[in-house]
């Protein structure tokens, strides 16, 4: 009887044990091929005793917008071709809230940002971890410590006719034009297109940029935990490092092929333009 009883006692605490120890946020998944489409459903359930707040950056419930997923086909990955986005922190606004043992679902189609046109056994796995604050650490997002959980999640799917099957979409080909900037160096570019207007406006911006890149303070400050998040030391040389590598190769020679799309040469000169402003704020002196 004693036996028996320790028996009940150990798995009790083991079992209890396990559910301490467990992933607060789990993933459920499904994936079936819909005509000319393949479609995932995710499912997020809260598992911890706790309301949760559930980043959605990252995840199926903004979209897929980013890679959260990966694909292969008899053991051979797929490549992704969706679209990458690089943002700014989270914001209070970018989480959902997910009382106790509550879910939330989406469903995207996968055939949006992955080129399936092989018959054969797929394999769809979540590849990255979901990231949450309890309700006391939403006050404190500003400090840029997010908790992540791990998810090891993936379903099995066999494909056939997959010749019949929506492809990745690219750019448009109206949305190109022969335009090609040859950067010198901080004071000097040459150009094979574009209006004299448009060449003198990117060398201007190039030049700001270049002078304000090694005006940028990089420390503990507000600025800095607003782009990077919670400053460490390690954090820190990093971004050195990048900032680093970005200053030389403006100096440098560095060339933007033709025929890039103008919403590629947009977010050429919203980089410039953010650097600029970026310097402007951390030093507040012309930079004429």
């Amino acid at each position: 009887m004693k036996t028996l009883l320790s028996l009940f006692c150990l798995v009790t605490y083991l079992t209890c044990a396990l559910s301490a120890n467990g992933w607060p946020v789990s993933l459920d998944m499904a994936c079936n091929k819909a005509l000319s489409a393949v479609a995932c459903t995710f499912e997020f359930t809260n598992d911890a005793n706790e309301n949760l707040y559930l980043l959605k950056r990252g995840t199926p419930l903004e979209g897929l917008i980013s890679r959260f997923i990966t694909v292969s086909v008899a053991g051979s990955p797929i490549e992704y071709d969706g679209p990458f986005v690089h943002r700014l922190p989270p914001t209070k606004d970018e989480f959902v809230l997910l009382k106790a043992g509550e879910s939330i679902s989406t469903t995207v189609q996968i055939t949006d940002a992955f080129s399936i046109d092989t018959d054969g056994l797929y394999t769809v796995q979540y590849s990255r971890p979901l990231q949450y604050l309890s309700v006391d650490e939403m006050s404190e997002l500003s400090n840029g410590l997010i908790m992540e959980s791990t998810v090891q999640e993936s379903i099995h799917i066999y494909l056939e006719d997959t010749r019949v099957l929506l492809k990745p979409r690219g750019p448009e080909e109206t949305d190109k034009v022969d335009y090609t900037v040859n950067i010198e160096s901080c004071s000097s570019a040459s150009f094979v297109g574009g209006t004299a207007a448009n060449n003198k406006g990117t060398l201007d911006a190039h030049k700001k940029l270049c002078s304000g890149i090694d005006k940028v303070n990089i420390g503990n400050n507000t600025l800095y935990v607003k782009w990077f998040g919670a400053f460490t030391s390690a954090r820190e040389t990093k971004v050195k490092d990048v900032y680093k590598k970005i200053r030389d190769g403006l100096a440098g020679c560095m060339a933007i092929p033709g025929k890039v799309s103008l919403r590629f040469m947009f977010v050429i000169f919203f980089i410039h333009f953010l650097f600029l402003v970026e310097a402007l704020v951390l030093t507040p002196r012309s930079l004429d």
